[in-house]
Parts: C-alpha cells; sequence; structure tokens
C-alpha cells in the first residue's frame, strides 16, 4: 500500500510498506537516489515519524516515508 501527497505536480511524499527486498538492509546499501531519485526521509511507527539517515536498517512491517518525483515514487510502490 502508498500513499503519495503531491507537493508541486512533479514532486512528492510517499508512506509505504517497506519491500520485502529492502528489510534487513540499510538505507545507504540500497542506493535509492542512484536507482530510484528517491530519498527514504522517515520511519513511522505507532503515528510517531522519527527522521532517518543511511545507517538506518530497514525491517519487515515498517512505514517508510519517501520523497522524490510522483513517478518514481509510484515505481518504488510497486516494489514486491
Amino acid at each position: 500500500y502508498a500513499h503519495i501527497t503531491r507537493i508541486t505536480q512533479d514532486f512528492g511524499f510517499s508512506q509505504l510498506s517497506t519491500p520485502s527486498k529492502f528489510v534487513g538492509k540499510t538505507v545507504g546499501e540500497l542506493r535509492l537516489f542512484d536507482k530510484y531519485t528517491v530519498h527514504c526521509i522517515a520511519v513511522k511507527k505507532n503515528d510517531t515519524l522519527t527522521p532517518i539517515d543511511v545507517d538506518y536498517l530497514l525491517n519487515e512491517d515498517e512505514q517508510l516515508m519517501f520523497a522524490g518525483p510522483v513517478e518514481k515514487l509510484i515505481t518504488l510502490a510497486k516494489l514486491p
């Protein structure tokens, strides 16, 4: 599931569950900006947003917050 909020026509924020291929990796290992032109900026747990950095280890059952081009956020949301 993904929820995308547009800030402009082309740029937005999204919230989505951690894709299975991301589990057990750090944000830095994923090279999200290089691959998708997006930044993973926070994790949401129990309605609390916590900023994260490149050393954050991604876990199952987390809601991640991303920022970037809307078309890339849609691509990211389609990952299994």
